[in-house]
């Protein structure tokens, strides 16, 4: 038996996010458990939680919440016999790396092992830039299993599926469904939460999407997704979408609320409706389950065509609310990110949404490399016909090649990307603030500005049509209730909101209202 140690070390804070919620890492529970099954002994140390409120800084562009690298340090047992980092978000990797640094300083012969989502697409820099003895890619129970074999039987880690050893650039990863992982996600262990400080989350209201309820909890139900996203950052998964069975879902669920009271559970899912009959077979046995709970899908899932009475039957096993992605309102760009559905599913989806009565939220991207000011129009275009429909809130991000995306591995081949700490700095999708571009028609004052104007476009044709919205929204300020996102920023960062919306008086911002004017006055009729 080995003494294994696991960190969740910091999350990024961002200068205009409003969407910036951290949230209990999933993550740190569901490998020790996984460890513990295996028979080790298990730290796990979550820098986020045990420094929640705790912002630092590291050289001007970078900002973090959790413990300070000299804390996280000083935390790893002198007796490990083995380390595993977590990097969640690429944007993340110069602290992570001085922090892998500082850890081999203080402990030269400790194995070191990096995973999660951030570390896929950069493994072989990874161990390039920090020496760590290993990156494991996607998903991580199979190969960790087999590091902490080889390591306690004195072998090398060279050769394992999915383990990245060399700063030698690797081949990108193809979809086969086996050694990814497992399928048979019932045999895994429920995550283990007890060396988590949820309280510290509760008390801090800290989650992921909008809730009303204090004590949440992050769950997952499926692996993998069946589509291939030009901007997916995990496509060792597509074509490999496993669920648990309903009844080990609810299971969990009703253990939770035994043991930790759980109130709301935030399903982290990439989109936990793409099979449709499972979902369906979910909602009436958690009906039938009568759990009286709620739970949501803040990700967001797949906005394909979604029943009436499904959604009904979704709101009535304790759904709070509806998030999908339709990302763009053009056709043109809809076929680049090769995301494979029509706009008029989205249309019958959220109409379905809004009868059975669930707040709706649209996420959408600006700034796709094919994206041109028409194509720019044509979201503004569908927003509206959203607000129409009912649609409550929208989010707007900026493109951003994250690594392990076919289109981040497009620009490497090409030589159009360098893996620096500048380009760290501009991966943060939701910042406000963020200027970033990869697009020959549009620079990055341009497309942050286009972000501003869509969010402002929406919430006037929200607001007009519906007047009635602004005043529910006025009252559940008052009242503390969360419904939306929206409710969520507007109470805990509005600080961070009015950053984020002050280019709209720059002179870039008068810029992209001229081309559309200009664009307009050429419109045919």
């Amino acid at each position: 038996m080995a003494h294994v140690a696991l960190m969740v070390p910091f999350d990024p804070v961002q200068a205009a996010n409003p969407s910036n919620a951290t949230q209990p890492p999933l993550r740190l529970a569901a490998l020790a458990a996984s460890t513990r099954a295996l028979g080790h002994r298990v730290t796990a140390i979550d820098g986020v939680g045990l420094g929640l409120g705790n912002v630092w800084s590291l050289g001007a562009r970078f900002r973090f919440e959790g413990l300070s690298i000299p804390d996280l340090v000083a935390r790893v047992p002198d007796d490990a016999d083995v380390l595993g980092v977590s990097l969640m978000f690429t944007q993340t990797w110069p602290a992570v790396r001085a922090l892998l640094l500082a850890i081999r300083a203080a402990h030269p012969t400790l194995p070191l092992i990096v995973g999660g989502e951030g570390a896929t697409g950069i493994g072989d820099h990874v161990v390039r830039e920090s020496g760590v003895d290993a990156v494991v890619i996607g998903e991580g129970e199979v190969p960790w299993a087999e590091i902490l074999r080889r390591l306690g039987e004195g072998e090398e880690l060279d050769g394992i599926v999915n383990v990245v050893t060399s700063p030698e650039p690797q081949p990108q990863l193809a979809a086969t469904p086996e050694p990814r992982g497992t399928n048979h996600l019932d045999d895994l262990p429920w995550p283990d939460w007890s060396d988590v400080p949820l309280e510290a989350y509760w008390e801090q209201r800290r989650g992921h999407g909008p809730t009303s309820w204090a004590r949440s909890l992050p769950i997952i139900a499926s692996r993998g997704c069946p589509f291939k996203c030009k901007f997916c950052t995990a496509p060792s998964t597509w074509g490999n979408q496993r669920y648990r069975s309903v009844q080990d879902v609810i299971g969990e669920m009703r253990h939770r609320q035994e043991s930790l009271g759980i109130e709301f559970f935030s399903f982290n899912d990439l989109s936990i409706t793409t099979r449709v009959a499972w979902f369906e077979e979910f909602v009436d046995a958690l009906i039938a389950a009568d759990l009286q709970t709620h739970w949501a899908v803040p990700a967001g899932i797949r906005a394909q065509k979604l029943s009436y009475d499904l959604l009904r039957r979704a709101k009535l096993a304790g759904m709070t609310h509806l998030q999908i992605a339709p990302e763009t309102g053009s056709d043109k760009v809809l076929a680049w990110i090769d995301k494979r559905f029509e706009r008029e599913s989205v249309e019958e989806t959220v109409v379905n949404a809004k009868r059975a009565g669930l707040p709706v939220c649209a996420y959408f991207i600006v700034g796709h490399p094919v994206e041109e000011l028409e194509d720019y129009m044509a979201t503004l275009r569908f927003l509206v016909r959203l607000a129409e429909l009912g649609v409550d809130e929208v989010a707007v991000s900026a493109f951003t090649p994250l690594p392990g995306s076919p289109y981040f591995n497009e620009l490497m081949e090409a030589g159009g990307v360098v893996i620096d700490d500048d380009f760290c700095a501009i991966l943060a999708q939701g910042d406000l603030s963020l200027k970033v571009s990869v697009s020959p028609f549009f620079d990055g004052d341009e497309i942050r500005v286009m972000r501003l104007h869509a969010l402002l476009w929406f919430y006037a044709n929200r607001f007009t049509r519906r007047p009635g919205d602004l005043l529910a929204l006025t009252s559940r300020l008052l009242s503390g209730e969360q419904e939306t996102k929206l409710d969520r920023v507007f109470r805990y960062e509005f600080a961070s909101l009015l950053r984020g919306f002050a280019p709209v008086l720059s002179t870039a911002s008068l810029g992209v209202l001229s081309r559309v004017g200009r664009h307009l006055l050429r419109a045919p009729a």
